[in-house]
């Protein structure tokens, strides 16, 4: 493994702001790959990616399509998402590849065997594009993938695109999921802080709108720990989310980017610092929501009882996604990869009739065990019998770090299964660091 990997547990006692660094920051969907590959390189194992291809898909674990549109209309203060802005030839030339790539994936027997239970258009801002463009996307999916008939699709977008006709025209063809990122319903802090365009009220009542359109399964992110942002500030973004009955929504706290805008802002004094009290500010949001009826489905994810969200428990839980576009990552058999980052080479790479990957890898049989284990502590518990009976029993293959964990109050352990407590939910990335470099 990786000597960056290597953490001291005697850090985990700590709450302290670390400086944060895309690179260092374990993704279970994609361990053990850096999860940010910046230049196209030969990837590691190709032979192997190859050779799986060229085989049908056996295994009977759930299977989730992503696709990145990396376009937006503007670039947020905060975001550090490969993203460019929209620009129509662009989008064609970008459509097209898509395509391509789609049918270079549709003609192995390894895709032609596999059947998508999920599907999910990330970004960039889907929406910043028309729905014609984002629904032949779609369309060609559906041609050349099996995906089954029930299917979760999944659309993230900006309220600021909102319009019946063209959400409507989401509903016609499928589109059963909506992902708005809030952030906030502060106007204030929308305009000033995030460089956001539409006002708290406009966002909730996209909300309203959607929901009277037809679409029963909406999710927002919002963020906290937001420059400025008070106790009484969250607490009133998350009563919104409650009072406007959205199905699922996740919360993240902020992460401020060095190369950001908001990084420049703060150290100019244009924006004031954050406050710090993201541990409070998190367990307020879980006793909110909890006590409004929303379970929680991961370490950031509330849901209705009835609105688990597939999509982000296939790639947590052992799962395969096949990715698309530029920059995401995905996972197929026991390969691990990443798609070239940038817009331009994507397009240079699928020009010339190649798998657009800049880097990706064979895993052992010790990544799964960790990535698997990483994956289900991020959805708060480990059953000791299912991981026992896929992998193997967890309390022998992670004793040593378990036993660490558990004593500096991180997770608690008993023969049934492995929990998060409130203190590990809290220092999730920490924990998760830990298991990945047992």
């Amino acid at each position: 493994m990786a000597s960056s990997r290597v953490v001291s547990l005697g850090n985990l006692m700590n709450f302290e702001t670390h400086s944060w660094d895309q690179k260092t920051k374990i993704f279970p969907p994609c361990y053990p790959l850096n999860p940010i590959v910046t230049t196209p390189r030969i990837p590691r194992d190709f032979d192997y990616f190859i050779e799986l291809l060229n085989n049908s898909n056996e295994s009977d674990v759930k299977k989730g399509l992503y696709i990145h549109v990396p376009f937006c209309n503007s670039i947020c203060t905060f975001c550090c998402f490969y993203r460019v802005l929209k620009d129509q030839s662009l989008v064609k030339k970008y459509i097209s590849a898509l395509r391509s790539e789609i049918k270079l994936y549709a003609e192995t027997n390894y895709i032609k065997s596999s059947i998508f239970d999920a599907v999910y258009f990330g970004g960039g801002t889907p929406t910043c594009i028309s729905s014609e463009d984002l629904m032949e996307i779609l369309s060609y999916c559906k041609e050349n993938f099996k995906i089954s008939n029930n299917a979760e699709i999944t659309i993230e977008g900006n309220p600021s695109d909102f319009d019946d006709k063209k959400f409507g025209s989401f509903l016609e063809n499928g589109v059963n999921r909506l992902s708005f990122g809030v952030q906030t319903f502060d106007t204030l802090m929308r305009q000033k802080v995030l460089g956001r365009r539409l006002a708290g009220e406009e966002v909730a009542r996209v909300i309203r709108d959607v929901h009277e359109l037809g679409f029963n399964n909406v999710d927002i992110d919002l963020m906290y720990d937001l420059p400025g942002q008070t106790i009484e500030d969250w607490r009133k973004d998350l009563q919104t989310a409650i009072d406007l009955e959205v199905e699922s929504l996740s919360f993240y706290r902020l992460r401020i980017y060095q190369t950001s805008k908001l990084a420049e802002m703060i150290k100019s004094g244009e924006v004031p610092p954050q406050s710090n009290k993201h541990a409070e500010m998190y367990l307020l949001a879980i006793e909110m929501l909890r006590d409004a009826g929303y379970k929680q489905q991961s370490v950031d994810h509330f849901v209705l009882p009835s609105k688990e969200h597939l999509y982000s428990r296939i790639r947590l839980m052992p799962g395969e996604t096949l990715a698309l576009g530029p920059s995401p990552n995905g996972i197929l058999g026991h390969y691990v990869y990443a798609n070239v980052r940038s817009l331009e080479e994507y397009l240079a790479m699928i020009s010339k009739g190649k798998f657009p990957i800049a880097d990706g890898m064979r895993t052992s049989a010790a990544d799964e065990l960790r990535r698997a284990m990483m994956g289900q502590l991020k959805m708060l518990r480990v059953d000791v019998n299912e991981f026992q009976q896929r992998f193997k029993n967890p309390l022998d293959v992670f004793s040593t770090v378990l036993s660490e964990l558990e004593r500096r109050n991180l997770v608690l352990v008993n023969d049934r299964e492995i929990k998060l407590t409130e203190r590990g939910m809290l220092l999730i990335d920490d924990v998760l660091m830990a298991i990945a470099s047992s």
